[in-house]
């Protein structure tokens, strides 16, 4: 269940050699209950005073020792190759398991990224001034012109944003006087536009102090 974001609760996962483990647990006692009978048997025969068995007596109790001898080795074996596989399932299984947490951390991490706080590389919003339309009288070979001007200012800080508002009315003087100064040829022809930009951005930077302007967006630009 996932709780917040980039956050979940892990189920507590059942390891697959747990019945392994009992299985060997069960074997181990097995073995113990066995080895006591066993020595029990023993000490009992060793306290009784020996008779002479008989040779067939003696034959088959050689025998039954020697199978319970062999059971004792057998379930020895046995349950030594279940302990040893019950441990190396369990560091087998704890390897996994902090592999598969780590890799689970790294995408919640991710998502918190993702979902809280700035993403990695995103583009800052553009700081933009706009300002008044200008309206010039422009001269040339074909009489007076009316050019209609409105622009906008793409500058490269919050405090170039807030110097432009504050000195809104000296800027505009500037543009204004570089403006007038055009004749109709000089802002109509092939690649004026661009020029002009470039020279008004130049003048009015030549004297911002906290920042400089980055771009001129012309958004009306107009003759009459």
């Amino acid at each position: 269940m996932v709780v917040g974001v980039g956050h979940c609760i892990r189920p507590q996962a059942r390891s697959p050699f747990q019945g392994l483990y009992g299985t060997g647990v069960a074997l181990y006692l097995y073995e113990l209950v066995f080895v006591g009978r066993h020595m029990a048997d023993s000490s009992a025969a060793k306290k009784q005073k020996p008779e002479e068995p008989a040779p067939e007596s003696a034959e088959a109790a050689g025998k039954a020792k020697d199978r319970k001898s062999m059971i004792l080795m057998i379930l020895v074996g046995v349950n030594s190759l279940v302990f040893a596989a019950v441990g190396y399932g369990l560091y087998s299984y704890s390897e996994t398991t902090k592999a598969a947490i780590k890799q689970e951390t790294e995408i919640e991490e991710t998502v918190a990224d993702a979902h809280g706080g700035k993403a990695h590389g995103a583009k800052e919003e553009a700081k933009i001034v706009a300002l008044e339309t200008f309206y010039i009288n422009l001269t040339g070979s074909e009489g007076y012109k009316l050019m209609k001007v409105t622009m906008s200012l793409e500058v490269d800080s919050a405090q170039t944003q807030d110097e432009i508002l504050k000195r809104q009315a000296h800027i505009r003087d500037v543009i204004l006087i570089l403006l007038s100064s055009k004749k109709y040829g000089e802002v109509s022809g092939e690649n004026s536009q661009t020029k002009l930009k470039d020279e008004i951005m130049d003048t009015v930077n030549s004297f911002l102090t906290k920042g400089k302007i980055k771009k001129i967006l012309f958004t009306e630009f107009l003759f009459n």
